[in-house]
């Protein structure tokens, strides 16, 4: 990475943010140690001995050395606080990557766990798709006065007259579409029938098939369909 580059000075400049950063940190943990080990430290100890120990507060008043030792308890104070500063801030440190390497595992686990459900839902859809694929055709309804062979509409009837009790079914009229077979049982509605007096096949001509007429027609109930 060039030092003249964009991405070199974009780092630095990140680098010198966090170290500033991380440096106020430090002097602001400082001065709490500081201050927490002198008063608790020295100070304390003065001022007990000066509440307590009449005697010993003259004898620590006629120290020849008495504050050249001042002196180095206040520098020992100072590198104890430096060390319990970078301690704590190291501390700090370790706690931050705890929690961020567990907040990462979670997002992990989480991701997965939407990915088999994702994978799931799509195994589930493409059975579905393939059982409708799968599923039969639902037959049209038919027309209830519609005459019925091989599962085509051959033509239809007029007013009817329906006797279970004898098994007969008469048509005051039937028309035929030119498919009429009069030779074969016919389908109407529930019921297949076999009748008399259908119309016969229509005869081609130059015009194209014309429909057959009867003007009546008599069945027998041959069963339910």
């Amino acid at each position: 990475m060039s030092p003249n580059s964009g991405r070199w000075r974009r780092y630095t400049g990140r680098h010198r943010t966090d170290m500033l950063q991380d440096f106020r940190t430090y002097v602001d943990l400082l001065q709490g140690h500081w201050l927490a080990f002198m008063s608790a430290g020295p100070f304390l100890i003065d001022r007990l001995v000066t509440w307590l120990w009449p005697w010993g507060r003259r004898q620590l008043d006629n120290l020849p050395h008495r504050r050249q030792l001042f002196l180095w308890l206040i520098i020992a104070g100072v590198f104890w606080s430096g060390f319990a500063s970078w301690r704590e801030q190291q501390h700090r440190a370790v706690l931050l990557a705890d929690e961020r390497n567990s907040a990462i595992t979670e997002r992990d686990a989480a991701k997965a766990e939407a990915s088999d459900k994702q994978r799931k839902i799509d195994q589930l859809e493409g059975r579905i798709a393939v059982l409708e694929a799968a599923r039969p055709l639902t037959a049209p309804a038919r027309d209830p006065d519609g005459l019925y062979q091989l599962g085509a509409m051959v033509g239809s009837v007029g007013p009817t007259r329906i006797d279970l009790a004898r098994g007969i079914v008469e048509f005051s009229g039937v028309r035929s579409a030119g498919k009429l077979n009069p030779n074969a049982d016919i389908e109407y509605r529930d019921l297949v029938l076999r009748c008399e007096g259908l119309p016969t096949p229509p005869i081609a001509g130059f015009m194209g098939t014309v429909s057959s007429v009867s003007t009546g027609a008599r069945c027998v109930i041959v069963r339910e369909r």
